[in-house]
């Protein structure tokens, strides 16, 4: 697990991570400005490097997810049309010098990044320079980071939430530790001497399971990736730390709404208010929509998908409350309609993954002439898999309408790099 400490340019002030300034040389010596290069490798030091380097070098990173196969990926790297495939192998980055400065084009692109997929075929979305330099400030401003800070790192470097910790640094000097994927004891371990960490509810439901008191140290759980169960949250807090959950999306350059540190314990169960330079408002049907300065291009090879005053429908249901927090209530395609009743596969989720015996959820719906749509699931015991009586016994406190008509036991539920449930495949 290395530790990557920037080093502050005091010429311009940035903070840059060692290699950075290697990387951006041998991107400047290979590529002209606004080209593409799609990246597919493991966390490492050289990654995060490359990151910071494409960035210095006014390059466009392609970042492709390294857990897909080659068959998968191949279409991927084919509609980026990149001009540098680095596909596994990186060159090692090493030496403190800082990048050379120059001004790039605001409106070039940064990153061009693929969507999980899963709801549908992924999506190209286009992100500029200015998009993400307003994410990663704004970010920065509501996380309160400073050089003092250490930053555990443990989601992959090929997604927004990754990229975008390695690129807030440029900004806040803080440090980064570097896991090279999520395993429960060695982040439990890194988390005694952390200020901060971004996790996905998955990781954060093993860790809180070891019900260790949180550090002193920490001061920031920062959860994004999914909506965040609000008992799960109160455990965390019974831990001694309230979680920070954020809401973001790719198309957003990470996050949109995050809950600060200070008003955690008090937002519970919320995403909290709009970063700077964000605006977030709920359609009628529900949806949450979003504009602003983070906001991407479009998606590439596709219609325009903002309104003409530049509102962007995200496809998610939320609400927002009084003191302008963000409530998230999951994806409107993810909706089940069920003896005339609309509801939350989430919700059902949670209140079965509260019994002991049940380690993961995943519900979704199948068609039924009596209820429209048949409520399933596909549960991980934490152990043996419980009786039927045991299932009925756990459902119970569901309305009639939510209660899973049948279900069966697997050993892993299908989820993205970060954790992200597949609902779509569970049916399979």
């Amino acid at each position: 697990m290395p530790e990557l400490r920037p080093i502050r340019d005091a010429v311009h002030g940035n903070w840059w991570l060692s290699g950075a300034g290697a990387a951006a040389t041998w991107l400047r010596e290979r590529l002209p400005p606004g080209a593409r290069v799609v990246l597919r490798a493991a966390p490492s030091p050289s990654v995060a490097a490359l990151i910071q380097g494409a960035w210095a070098a006014g390059v466009c990173l392609v970042p492709i997810n390294r857990r897909l196969t080659a068959a998968e990926a191949a279409p991927l790297i084919a509609r980026a049309a990149a001009q540098l495939v680095l596909d596994g192998v990186l060159p090692e980055f090493s030496g403190t010098a800082a990048p050379d400065v120059v001004e790039h084009d605001p409106a070039s692109p940064a990153l061009l990044l693929f969507t999980s997929g899963t709801s549908g075929p992924p999506k190209a979305v286009r992100l500029s320079r200015r998009a993400v330099s307003a994410a990663i400030h704004a970010a920065v401003e509501r996380l309160s980071l400073t050089p003092a800070d250490r930053w555990c790192t443990c989601l992959p470097l090929d997604h927004i939430g990754g990229i975008s910790i390695v690129l807030r640094s440029l900004v806040s000097g803080c440090a980064l530790s570097l896991h090279p994927r999520f395993d429960r004891e060695a982040v439990a371990a890194d988390l005694r001497t952390a200020t901060g960490v971004s996790l996905v509810p998955t990781m954060l439901h093993r860790l809180v399971a070891r019900s260790e008191p949180w550090s002193s140290t920490l001061r920031t759980l920062l959860i994004g990736g999914g909506p965040l169960d609000r008992r799960l949250a109160e455990d965390c807090w019974t831990l001694g730390l309230a979680p920070c959950q954020t809401y973001g999306l790719t198309e957003c350059a990470s996050q949109v709404c995050t809950l600060s540190a200070s008003d955690a314990a008090d937002g519970i169960g919320t995403a909290g208010r709009p970063l700077s330079g964000m605006q977030v408002r709920i359609a009628a049907d529900g949806t949450i929509e979003v504009r602003g300065a983070m906001l991407m291009d479009g998606y590439e090879g596709e219609p325009s998908p903002f309104t003409a005053d530049g509102w962007f429908a995200t496809g998610d249901f939320g609400r927002l409350d009084a003191a302008g927090r963000l409530t998230v209530l999951g994806r409107r395609d993810e909706v089940l309609v069920s003896g005339g009743e609309n509801l939350a596969p989430h919700e059902i989720e949670a209140v079965l993954e509260r019994h002991p015996g049940i380690r993961e959820a995943g519900v979704y719906g199948v068609p039924d002439r009596e209820w429209g749509m048949r409520v399933c699931a596909v549960l991980v015991p934490s152990d043996a898999p419980l009786s039927d009586d045991e299932m009925r016994a756990v459902c119970a406190p569901l309305a009639d309408f939510k209660r899973p008509k049948e279900w069966r036991w697997a050993t892993a539920l299908p989820r993205t790099a970060l954790g992200k449930l597949q609902r779509r495949l569970l049916r399979a």
